[in-house]
């Protein structure tokens, strides 16, 4: 026995070898197949959820064109795509800095970032909204109203309704596709008209091979057509004229500024005192009119931007180089006010 071992020591060592390195693949390809079953089992979606007083919010890590009144699918059968439970997105909100694509009603886009420092926020009435959002898309600042937007292409944090119970939901898979509703459609026959051989022995047509036409007399002419009625025209229940028109300029002005923040003047007071009447003016602040300022006094000061007296709101402002004709740069101020007294669009306000 122990010369056939001596003889055969290196067969049997290589046999052992090969049934080793079977026995370590075949563990191997069971466990990462039994990886594999764990991971696709267990997978969701819960680091991407974070909880606020307002609800659930959900942030993606890749971009997409979500809106508020689109809806979020929860999977709740992995092998039937039909049983979902959906949950409406209500708001939508941008950081600073964030990049997005905005596709306008007229089939522009428009690629940049978040310039405002507050962010961009889309609510459930976005497509009423005239609230503008600020796009730098890096040759300068783009004002649009929200209303003349279709859809945002970005990575924002949706925030879902209150009413869903997303804490028994986020176990379940996510589907961002927009299911269609389910259609019935009711198959019918339509009735197909018959040809009938007609006797001609008896006249059962009600119609004649020559019919005699209808003869009128028009103001002693022969017709056989009818002439068209008259349309009255309907008259102006009250009219206007125009007695006068004058072109009279705005009242306020952007005189000057400092740093990052203009002085705007009113024109009609300082014409009226003789003294410039200038008012110090800050980005986001809203700004009530004193019905009666004294000499020296600013006809503007400071309110709440929740007041019903509020007249003009400073959006933005920024100190732009602007190449001149003849050579080199000059400094322009340009603000983005709101006067909401005429509930227009912001009107952009130059100083040199």
């Amino acid at each position: 026995m122990k010369s056939f071992l001596n003889n055969s020591y290196d067969k049997l060592f290589f046999l052992s070898t090969i049934l080793i390195l079977i026995f370590i693949s075949c563990y191997s390809f069971l466990i990462s197949d039994e990886i594999d079953n764990i991971t696709s089992a267990s997978y969701d979606v819960k680091d991407n959820w974070t909880r606020s007083p307002d609800g659930y919010c959900y942030e993606s890590d890749v971009s997409m064109s979500l809106m508020p009144g689109d809806k979020i699918s929860f999977l709740e059968n992995r092998n039937n795509d039909r049983n979902f439970t959906q949950v409406k997105i209500v708001r939508i909100d941008f950081k600073r800095r964030s990049s997005l694509v905005v596709y306008l009603k007229d089939g522009t886009e428009f690629e940049g970032t978040v310039k405002a420092k507050e962010g961009v926020t889309f609510n459930i009435n976005w497509r009423k909204s005239n609230q503008p959002i600020l796009i730098d898309d890096g040759n300068k600042i783009r004002s649009i109203p929200s209303r003349d937007i279709v859809r945002v292409l970005g990575k924002p944090k949706y925030s879902l309704e209150k009413d869903a119970d997303i804490r028994k939901l986020i176990k379940y898979p996510v589907s961002f596709f927009q299911h269609n509703q389910r259609k019935s459609y009711t198959e019918f026959t339509p009735k197909i008209s018959e040809w009938r051989q007609l006797n001609r022995d008896s006249n059962q047509s009600i119609y004649d091979l020559f019919t005699p036409p209808l003869i009128y007399i028009i103001d002693g002419k022969l017709t056989t057509t009818l002439p068209e009625a008259e349309v009255e025209e309907e008259k102006e229940k009250f009219g206007a004229t125009l007695l006068s028109f004058e072109s009279k300029p705005y009242r306020f002005r952007l005189s000057s500024w400092i740093g990052n923040n203009p002085y705007l003047e009113d024109t009609y007071l300082s014409e009226k005192f003789g003294i410039p009447v200038r008012k110090r003016l800050e980005v986001n602040r809203s700004y009530k009119l004193v019905q009666s300022p004294k000499r020296g006094q600013p006809s503007l000061i400071t309110v709440d931007s929740n007041s019903s007296e509020k007249l003009i709101t400073l959006k933005y402002f920024a100190v732009q180089q602007v190449p001149q004709k003849t050579g080199g740069v000059k400094p322009v101020g340009r603000a983005l006010l709101i006067d909401h007294s005429v509930k227009e669009e912001p009107f952009s306000s130059t100083a040199l």
